[in-house]
């Protein structure tokens, strides 16, 4: 009984001492480094330019630091996509080393003219994170499937959570 009552209280604690679960999830590429230059292509309609360096910026919290420059190989820009689905989408490719060698992020203005600043924060957040080398994650993380749906309910998020930023941080 007493053995019993001693495994019982090991197995508790060692569920109450377990680090937390993983729910981020990788998409196979990241960049050679941690320092990933970027840049912003093509017009700047509103306040997609700024919403893009506030969402970059937001990712400078992890081990990763995104400059804004005039070129290099993570490009973002807007353009018309037309009632696609989705608010933004991101294409990268990556070397046989499985390092990342460009990356696009764009935003759909037929999605996204109308959404709040703080939206188009998050969607680029979200872009940009698959750009870093993160897939889609949980709901309430920035790389929830649908960033626009983090922001509307779960507070106005518009940054990498917790989660976000381990996944970047087992990257870099």
């Amino acid at each position: 009984m007493r053995v019993a009552a001693v495994a019982s209280t090991v197995a508790v604690l060692s569920l109450m001492l377990a680090a937390p679960a993983q729910a981020y999830a990788k998409n196979g590429c990241s960049w050679g480094s941690p320092n990933v230059n970027w840049f912003y292509s093509g017009q700047d309609y509103g306040d997609f330019k700024a919403s893009a360096d506030e969402a970059a910026n937001n990712w400078n919290v992890t081990h990763v630091k995104m400059t804004h420059l005039d070129t290099g190989p993570f490009k973002a820009y807007i353009q018309d996509d037309g009632n696609s689905g989705y608010s933004g989408w991101t294409e990268w490719e990556c070397s046989s080393t499985q390092q990342t060698t460009r990356a696009e992020s764009h935003l759909n203005t037929h999605d996204t003219v109308g959404v709040e600043y703080g939206e188009k924060v998050a969607i680029w957040a979200h872009e940009f994170g698959h750009g870093l080398g993160l897939n889609h994650s949980t709901p309430g993380n920035i790389m929830f499937s649908c960033a626009g749906c983090t922001y509307q309910d779960f507070g106005k998020r518009n940054k990498p959570q917790e989660d976000d930023r381990n996944g970047i941080n087992s990257l870099y």
